[in-house]
Parts: structure tokens; C-alpha cells; sequence
């Protein structure tokens, strides 16, 4: 039986865990972190993109843990795997990536 996707990244709730392709986190600048401060030169977060599939089981190809905070998501990458693709700026709809497992 092929696994089939439980909701996507953007409509989970708090509370809910599971697992997204590698593919689907990403790194991108950091917001500013106060009304008066900018962004660092080399400052970045990760990101979950809001439209990838959450499934209930690990597999092949959904390998990275996530779960779902009030302020954003917690994840926890596959060992030696770390987000290689990087954007300019979040994509809209995008969830925070503020804890890693």
C-alpha cells in the first residue's frame, strides 16, 4: 500500500507531527529581530515550504520529523542531511523552522 499524504505542511495545527520530504525545508534571510534592527549579512533561517506533504511514516522519501509549536515548526533532519537549497526571501505562507530535534 503507497503511502498516502495526511494534510499539508501549512494547515497543520499544533500538535500535529509527521513526516516531509528533505526537499521541502529550505534556508532563507532571517527576519529583522527588533523594530530598529536589521537583518545580518549572513543571517538566515530555515523554513518549511507551506504546500509540501506531511505523511505518517518515515519513508524513502519523507524522511524529515516534524511537529508542529505555536510559533512555528520543530524538525528533526535525517542524520548527515542538512537543507542545501537556499531562496532569497520566504516563500508566502512559509512556517518557521524555530526548533531542531
Amino acid at each position: 500500500m503507497a503511502l498516502q499524504a495526511t494534510i499539508a505542511v501549512g494547515q497543520m495545527r499544533v500538535g500535529d507531527e509527521g513526516y516531509c520530504p528533505v526537499g521541502a525545508v529550505y534556508v532563507a534571510p532571517a527576519s529583522p529581530t527588533g523594530a530598529d534592527e536589521g537583518r545580518g549579512i549572513a543571517s538566515t533561517t530555515r523554513f518549511l515550504l507551506p504546500d509540501s506533504d506531511v505523511y505518517f511514516e518515515p519513508s524513502p522519501m519523507a524522511k524529515v520529523h516534524v511537529r508542529r509549536l505555536e510559533d512555528g515548526i520543530a524538525i528533526r533532519m535525517p542524520p548527515g542531511v542538512v537543507p542545501s537549497r537556499y531562496l532569497a526571501r520566504p516563500v508566502p505562507g512559509s512556517l518557521p523552522v524555530v526548533a531542531t530535534d
